[in-house]
Protein backbone atom coordinates (compact mmCIF):
# COMPACT_ATOMS: atom_id res chain seq x y z
CA UNK A 1 0.00 0.00 0.00
CA UNK A 2 2.95 2.67 1.06
CA UNK A 3 4.50 1.67 -2.30
CA UNK A 4 1.49 2.21 -4.21
CA UNK A 5 0.89 6.13 -2.37
CA UNK A 6 4.66 6.61 -3.15
CA UNK A 7 4.49 6.08 -6.78
CA UNK A 8 1.00 7.99 -6.77
CA UNK A 9 2.75 10.42 -5.13
CA UNK A 10 5.97 10.92 -7.53
CA UNK A 11 3.55 10.71 -10.33
CA UNK A 12 1.97 14.33 -8.98
CA UNK A 13 5.63 15.31 -9.22
CA UNK A 14 5.47 14.15 -12.91
CA UNK A 15 3.30 16.63 -14.12
CA UNK A 16 3.36 19.98 -15.26
CA UNK A 17 2.05 22.81 -12.57
CA UNK A 18 -0.88 24.64 -12.78
CA UNK A 19 -0.18 27.94 -13.45
CA UNK A 20 -2.37 31.34 -12.98
CA UNK A 21 -0.86 32.47 -15.60
CA UNK A 22 0.69 31.15 -19.29
CA UNK A 23 3.82 29.61 -19.42
CA UNK A 24 6.81 31.23 -21.50
CA UNK A 25 5.94 30.25 -25.06
CA UNK A 26 9.46 26.99 -25.02
CA UNK A 27 9.51 26.74 -21.31
CA UNK A 28 9.36 22.74 -21.39
CA UNK A 29 11.72 22.30 -24.50
CA UNK A 30 14.60 20.20 -23.31
CA UNK A 31 13.52 20.23 -19.71
CA UNK A 32 10.18 17.81 -20.00
CA UNK A 33 12.43 14.87 -21.29
CA UNK A 34 14.55 15.02 -18.55
CA UNK A 35 11.76 15.29 -15.90
CA UNK A 36 10.10 12.15 -17.54
CA UNK A 37 13.26 10.61 -17.51
CA UNK A 38 13.89 10.96 -14.08
CA UNK A 39 10.03 10.71 -13.20
CA UNK A 40 9.97 7.21 -14.52
CA UNK A 41 13.44 6.50 -12.55
CA UNK A 42 12.19 7.21 -9.52
CA UNK A 43 8.83 5.21 -10.13
CA UNK A 44 10.90 2.15 -11.25
CA UNK A 45 13.17 2.45 -7.91
CA UNK A 46 10.05 2.66 -5.67
CA UNK A 47 8.97 -0.24 -7.38
CA UNK A 48 12.19 -2.27 -7.08
CA UNK A 49 12.48 -0.95 -3.60
CA UNK A 50 10.49 -3.84 -0.71
CA UNK A 51 7.84 -2.00 0.94
CA UNK A 52 9.42 -2.40 4.33
CA UNK A 53 12.85 -0.35 3.69
CA UNK A 54 10.52 2.36 3.41
CA UNK A 55 10.94 3.32 6.36
CA UNK A 56 14.59 3.02 6.47
CA UNK A 57 16.89 6.29 7.77
CA UNK A 58 20.79 6.21 7.54
CA UNK A 59 20.93 7.76 10.97
CA UNK A 60 18.89 9.09 13.57
CA UNK A 61 17.31 12.50 12.49
CA UNK A 62 17.63 11.87 8.75
CA UNK A 63 14.96 11.49 6.51
CA UNK A 64 13.96 8.08 5.54
CA UNK A 65 13.41 6.29 2.09
CA UNK A 66 9.67 7.84 1.71
CA UNK A 67 10.64 11.17 3.09
CA UNK A 68 12.77 11.74 0.12
CA UNK A 69 10.43 12.33 -3.63
CA UNK A 70 12.07 15.47 -6.01
CA UNK A 71 14.65 15.31 -9.08
CA UNK A 72 17.01 16.94 -6.90
CA UNK A 73 16.65 14.22 -4.06
CA UNK A 74 17.38 11.28 -6.92
CA UNK A 75 21.07 11.04 -5.75
CA UNK A 76 20.06 10.40 -2.27
CA UNK A 77 17.48 7.67 -3.32
CA UNK A 78 20.00 5.96 -5.62
CA UNK A 79 22.32 5.98 -1.87
CA UNK A 80 19.57 4.83 0.35
CA UNK A 81 18.49 2.18 -2.32
CA UNK A 82 21.98 1.05 -2.38
CA UNK A 83 22.76 1.15 1.31
CA UNK A 84 20.00 -1.21 1.89
CA UNK A 85 20.53 -3.61 -0.75
CA UNK A 86 17.91 -2.19 -3.56
CA UNK A 87 20.15 -2.09 -7.00
CA UNK A 88 18.38 0.52 -8.53
CA UNK A 89 16.69 -1.07 -12.03
CA UNK A 90 18.50 0.79 -14.43
CA UNK A 91 21.92 0.23 -13.35
CA UNK A 92 22.04 -3.73 -13.60
CA UNK A 93 24.19 -4.14 -10.84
Amino acid sequence: MKRAIFSLFLLGFGARPVLAQKAPEGIWQGYDGEWRHVSNQLIALAQATPEEKFSWRPGPGARSTSDVHANEHMGQLVAYARMTGVVPPWSGN
